[in-house]
């Protein structure tokens, strides 16, 4: 009897286990730390449910569909980093008829090496057409006032027709960390699907606010319009 009573003393006066730790694209930093953070909480196998449960309810990300693609969605959370860059995260997933994620994309960028492979498209196949269209074009961000209120990148469109997405691919850069202070390095992006990149003309639900410190990206960005001609963020 006093033996229970001990175990049940030790149980009542231990510290509860913690919560889980609820997800949040802000406390995310770069685009390595989102490919890890799924690679070891969302990995292949994890339900639909499951997958929206992170990124739709806890880190309320705006749910897209694909137009065209069964089994494929997105999942968009866009931060104003102090008006000078706006840093766009597309998480888009793809999912078996089980509704079991096969493939996760971060930005574009695939994050399984045992996941379904990717879209390649055929590009020097495609140009025999005669209606393969190339064109620079601009993704506007006009939350970013201070800084980069268009990004640019390079457009293939494999029937020449910006209406049809599902043969379309694109060459850009982007920021590599949601710092306003320090964007770090520029990310490339190469052989990308417009849909799932930084620069797909989808709205999120909403832009939000960065939630650290602007002084000091604020004191950075004035010392360089000092001393240069233009003031721009990833030209």
């Amino acid at each position: 009897m006093r033996i229970i009573l001990v175990v049940l003393a030790i149980v009542l006066l231990a510290p509860p286990a913690p919560a889980a730790e609820r997800f949040q694209f802000d406390r995310i930093r770069t685009v390595k730390d989102m490919q890890e953070f799924i690679e070891k909480n969302l990995p292949l196998g994890t339900t639909r449910a499951e997958v929206q449960k992170v990124f739709v309810l806890q880190g309320r990300g705006s749910l897209r569909n694909h137009p065209s693609q069964k089994g494929v969605e997105k999942y968009l959370y866009d931060i104003n980093l102090c008006h000078y860059y706006v840093f766009r995260w597309n998480i888009s997933a793809d999912y078996d008829e089980q509704e079991k994620l096969k493939q996760a994309y971060v930005n574009g960028l695939p994050v399984f090496l045992a996941g379904a492979p990717g879209r390649v498209l055929d590009i020097n196949a495609a140009g025999t057409r005669g209606n393969t269209k190339l064109a620079r074009m601009w993704r506007e961000w006009p939350q970013a006032d201070k800084g980069a209120k268009r990004v640019s990148y390079m457009m293939v469109d494999l029937d020449g027709d910006m209406n049809t997405i599902d043969d379309q691919s694109l060459v850009g850069v982007g920021a590599s960390q949601a710092d306003p202070a320090d964007l770090g390095y520029l990310v490339a992006y190469n052989d990308i699907e417009p849909w799932r990149s930084i620069f797909d003309r989808d709205l999120a639900d909403d832009v939000y606010d960065y939630k650290g410190d602007c002084r000091a990206a604020d004191a950075k960005y004035v010392r360089k319009s000092l001393t240069e001609p233009q003031h721009s963020i990833l030209k």
